[in-house]
């Protein structure tokens, strides 16, 4: 049977996208549906090859370079996951996607909403417009302890859009502790 659809799961660094991405996946494996993680090459925090959580949940995924070789490997596969979504090319992500849910596919995909700057990333963004299903997840704010963190500060003076880390170099923040921060 065919769920033919795209989620975008989206937020701040430690929102839990990604713990979110592979909770999705994990239930449609225990319902015996086939399924298939991808995972961009530059992504390589905690594994070359898996998935991981920065709680070191894990599943195994295939890395891909180029997100167009995702059609390919997953023709014989009921559910799509890609994590780090902001990572690929937007136009080629949205098209990906498409061609993969008008194939009959379940994609569910993972990535931040906003770079350091606050600016949004164009290929979640893209994905956003065309998918059915979106959660925005939040984090608890590193200054204040709210559950309302949706900045990812990065703790380098480091002007780079992508630059991959964790908790040695990003803070949830929600708004205003953000830009408290960058006024400092």
């Amino acid at each position: 049977m065919s769920n033919s659809s795209i989620r975008v799961i989206s937020g701040c660094m430690f929102s839990g996208k990604t713990s979110r991405l592979l909770w999705y996946l994990k239930r449609a494996q225990i319902a015996d549906r086939k399924v298939i993680l991808f995972k961009p090459k530059l992504d390589n925090r905690y594994s070359d090859t898996d998935v991981v959580t920065h709680d070191n949940h894990r599943l195994a995924s295939v890395v891909v370079e180029d997100i167009t070789h995702i059609l390919d490997a997953a023709t014989d596969y009921e559910v799509v996951g890609i994590d780090e979504i902001h990572f690929f090319d937007p136009t080629q992500l949205k098209q990906v996607a498409e061609s993969l849910a008008v194939a009959g596919k379940e994609v569910i995909a993972a990535g931040l909403d906003l770079d350091a700057e606050d600016r949004a990333f164009e290929a979640t963004k893209e994905l956003m417009g065309i998918a059915e299903h979106i959660e925005k997840l939040q984090a608890i704010c590193a200054d204040c302890n709210k559950d309302n963190a949706t900045r990812s500060f990065r703790k380098s003076h480091s002007k780079e859009r992508f630059e991959v880390g964790g908790k040695e170099a990003y803070l949830p923040l929600c708004r205003l502790c953000n830009t408290k921060r960058k006024n400092v």
